[in-house]
Formats: C-alpha cells, sequence, structure tokens
C-alpha cells in the first residue's frame, strides 16, 4: 500500500491530485507539522483588505502553489458529485450563506484536512510495519544505540 493508494480511497480524488498533494507534502510529510500549517501554504485563507473606509473581504490568498490549489479546487468539484460527507459540507455552507465558489473552497480546504491526515496515516502505518518485524528492530536498536553514543 503506497501512500496515493491511500489518497485514492477518498471518492473524488483522482491520481493527479494525490501526486500534487503528495508532491507538496513530501513523502513522509514531515514539511508540516500540522494541517493547518499546511492549509497556510496553500493559501486557503482569508485575505483582508482595508484602507481608510475601504474593505475588501472575502478573497483567498494567492500564497502558495496555484497548482495544488487548482487541483484540489477541481477535485472538490467532484467530492461534491460523488463524496455524501463533503457534498453535505458543501451544502451547509451554501446554506450559511456562502456564495457557490466559497462553499467549494471550504470543501477543498476540508479536502486537504483529509488528504494530510491519511497521508500521516499511512506513514504511521509503514512505521508501525517496519518496527514490528523483529529482526528489523533488533538491527535499527542496534545501529541506534552503536551510533549514538
Amino acid at each position: 500500500v503506497s501512500l496515493g493508494d491511500n489518497a485514492l480511497a477518498i471518492p473524488g480524488v483522482g491520481p493527479k491530485t494525490a501526486a500534487a498533494v503528495i508532491s507538496a507534502l513530501g513523502a513522509n510529510a514531515s514539511s508540516f507539522s500540522s494541517s493547518t500549517k499546511f492549509i497556510g501554504y496553500l493559501g486557503f485563507y482569508p485575505q483582508i483588505y482595508e484602507s481608510g473606509e475601504t474593505r475588501h473581504d472575502n478573497k483567498i490568498s494567492n500564497r502558495g502553489p496555484k497548482y495544488l490549489r487548482w487541483a484540489l479546487y477541481l477535485s472538490a468539484v467532484a467530492c461534491v458529485r460523488h463524496n455524501k460527507e463533503l457534498k453535505s459540507l458543501y451544502y451547509k455552507k451554501l446554506s450559511q450563506g456562502k456564495t457557490g465558489k466559497q462553499a467549494m473552497i471550504c470543501v477543498a480546504k476540508k479536502l486537504a484536512i483529509i488528504m494530510f491526515a491519511i497521508i500521516n496515516l499511512a506513514n504511521l502505518t509503514i512505521l508501525i510495519e517496519f518496527l514490528s518485524a523483529p529482526e528489523v528492530f533488533q538491527r535499527s536498536l542496534t545501529y541506534f544505540v552503536l551510533y549514538s553514543l
């Protein structure tokens, strides 16, 4: 089981989106300590502009990789069609007064959080499998003891 297979288990996520997210997170997802930092990197947060009496709200930041925001947005469109949970989130945001695009960005943000969690969980599973093999664990422990002193 690879990281991409776990990400592809989400209805509405295709191989290109999974590859884009894994390329941003890295193979072991150690680039970001939390999903909040990953969302900040993507630019899925509101940008507020104020000057005097002028105020512009409800615009997302342009920071982060554009290709990744684009891939997650298109996957969010597919998820609204094929994923019951994300479809209910979309309609919940519409009922709260958000526009269609704003609600879709909320879905894309949630999708990014889910993919971050799945990739971190896959890494944890790989680590548990690695540590559960007694001969590998013994070699690793011996290497750690010999070279950490």
